[in-house]
């Protein structure tokens, strides 16, 4: 668990030749900025694939589109990398940079998004796993990431090669190992279930304390959480208040506290300690403290990490918890929960686009009502559409021409974007 930024672990290993990056949200700019300044110099062939959440690359586009310089920026970002999205019914949200060579694999795991306060900044806790054919140190950690990664259904295909050359340099990586150090949804259990049954085989827990920069309205997780140790919870949170829609109030052994008189006084990080006598247990990684995160095996994508660390590593890292001022908790009543606006309206949704034989594909799920016609409009680098003749339209794809300017796309149905971007 290092408190360095990416970009500074990055700095210490060469010789790479292929990359991966999943991340909840991408920030083109900053990404472009971190393709020059770190990712080159440590690749001999600098190309890397990236996998992110479907509703934040849709995000990450509208911005595009309020400049030219900014639609440059993609498209020569797209001259070293792929881009996809991973559909799922919640969050597409693990965090991991994977870069591999003739001899090495390399995994970054963090709570950090491909953004300038994630890349840039100290506010994610990240972990580095570093494999190399002369050793078998991180050998079973690496095969699980890599077996998780490759999980990703929707990669490009130019990934999927890529993945399926990296096991043939490294066949281990096909084996089926377990590492309870590594625990990942979806899964047939969820995040929370296995790290109760990891921690009710350890005797002695005293308290558990949680940092959480995200919870639910209705403090679900928290509440599960104390329902399943039964005890004393204290919770550390950057927000400058505690609000729920608990409809009963909170066991007194349930505390908020705010994290402004400490050392991170603003986090990104999730960190969940398990406090025994003379060590503590800790899991971190991409998963909030919400019903997604935590309490769900299938809705989000979501990892967590295992470390023992001593009560003073973790006073190093977050600082004394002494003087932590106690958050009062505003009990208020839950509003009517809407479906985002932005994402209502869409009848289609398109990931995975690829080019063969001078024609482009386009992976598309439609919603069952839908039964007009598509077309697709690409923009190109001056931010002009351009008008694609479809060729074949299916109940889950779209073949159509291509144009090779093009920085991005989205479909139209009587006039009317019809998709995500």
């Amino acid at each position: 668990m290092d408190s360095l930024t990416i970009s500074q672990i990055l700095s210490h290993y060469r010789n790479f030749d292929r990359a991966f990056w999943a991340t909840y949200s991408v920030d083109f700019d900053t990404l472009y900025f971190v393709l020059h300044n770190d990712i080159k110099p440590m690749m001999i062939d600098c190309y890397f694939h990236l996998v992110c959440d479907l509703r934040k690359l849709d995000e990450s586009l509208m911005k595009v589109n309020s400049g030219e310089k900014r639609l440059n920026n993609l498209l020569n970002l797209q001259e070293y990398c792929t881009i996809s999205v991973q559909p799922c019914e919640g969050a597409f949200h693990p965090k991991i940079l994977f870069f591999t060579s003739q001899e090495e694999l390399l995994f970054i795991v963090s709570s950090a998004n491909a953004t300038s306060s994630g890349i840039l900044s100290n506010q994610d806790l990240i972990g580095v796993y570093h494999y190399h054919l002369d050793s078998d140190i991180n050998k079973d950690e690496v095969t699980v990431l890599f077996q998780y990664i490759k999980s990703f259904k929707d990669w490009a295909e130019e990934a999927k090669y890529d993945l399926d050359t990296i096991t043939e340099r490294f066949p281990f990586l096909n084996d089926i190992v377990q590492s309870n150090n590594i625990i990942t949804i979806p899964h047939e259990q969820s995040l929370i279930k296995r790290v109760s049954e990891q921690i009710k085989s350890h005797d002695g827990l005293k308290k558990i304390r949680i940092f959480s920069p995200f919870f639910d309205d209705d403090l679900k997780a928290v509440s599960e959480i104390y329902s399943l140790f039964k005890k004393p919870l204290e919770i550390y949170s950057p927000a400058e208040q505690c609000i729920t829609t608990l409809k009963v109030e909170l066991d007194k052994n349930i505390q908020f506290f705010s994290t402004q008189t400490l050392k991170k006084k603003n986090f990104h990080a999730k960190f969940y300690e398990f406090h025994f006598e003379n060590y503590s247990i800790v899991y971190w990684g991409s998963a909030n403290c919400s019903y997604s995160g935590l309490l769900s095996p299938t809705r989000n994508y979501e990892m967590l990490v295992k470390h023992q660390m001593t009560h003073k590593e973790v006073t190093e890292y977050w600082g004394s918890m002494d003087a932590a001022i106690t958050q009062e908790i505003t009990y208020v009543e839950a509003k009517d929960e809407k479906e985002d606006s932005s994402y209502a309206s869409f009848d289609v949704f398109i990931f995975n686009p690829r080019i063969s034989d001078d024609e482009l594909i386009v992976s598309i799920t439609l919603k069952a009502h839908f039964t007009g016609n598509l077309r697709v409009v690409c923009v190109d680098r001056k931010n002009q559409r351009i008008l694609c003749d479809v060729i074949e339209q299916l109940h889950d794809r779209l073949r159509t021409s291509f144009e090779p300017d093009s920085v991005y796309l989205f479909l139209e149905s009587n006039g009317q974007r019809a998709s995500n971007y």
